[in-house]
């Protein structure tokens, strides 16, 4: 006499299979070896229904969020082909906006998702000793000023530039919206 055991597992590919196999009546049922499954860990065979049926467990990822420093700043679990839905509001850094995080897609590892910036643009305003606007340049956060050539003003001598009234003696970046005076 002979029993016949069936067992349903998973295939590489992930598509479940059925397998039929004979034993002797009195032998003790040898399960088959499943193949491993990307995304899944084998935990189990449990009877059902006159059925062996695998049982998996899907695996789980951790995504760690890092800000422009790569200090982690949130971190969340994941479970295998998922999509983030959780991401944390974008860290803020001084003269810059934040864009997005640099991750789209299904997690399929362990990953670190960092956070993409743009600096910040501002305009620089040029203006004679009288206060009439000669030109205005923009320059992104941390530009280096690069200084118009001083305009002749019948009855003035041109002495050099000043921010704020505070006159420029060395190399100057831009840091914010300004306005420098000839």
């Amino acid at each position: 006499k002979v029993k016949v055991v069936a067992f349903e597992y998973m295939d590489t590919t992930g598509q479940w299979v059925r397998e039929v196999k004979e034993f002797g009546i009195d032998a003790e049922i040898e399960f088959p070896t499943v193949p491993l499954v990307e995304g899944y860990t084998f935990k189990e065979f449990v009877l059902e229904t006159d059925v062996y049926k695998a049982k998996y467990e899907k695996k789980k990822y951790l995504v760690e969020f890092l800000d422009i420093n790569n200090d982690v700043i949130k971190t969340i679990e994941v479970e295998h082909g998922d999509e983030i839905t959780d991401f944390p509001d974008g860290p803020t850094l001084d003269g810059h906006t934040f864009i997005k995080w640099d991750f789209e897609g299904k997690v399929t590892s362990s990953i670190q998702v960092k956070s993409i910036y743009e600096k910040n643009k501002y305009k620089v305003t040029f203006v004679n000793s009288l206060g009439e606007e000669l030109e205005v340049k923009e320059y992104l956060y941390g530009d280096k000023l690069i200084l118009i050539d001083g305009k002749e003003i019948d009855g003035y001598e041109f002495i050099g530039y000043s921010i704020n009234g505070k006159t420029i003696e060395e190399e100057v970046n831009v840091f914010e919206n300004m306005k420098v005076t000839l």
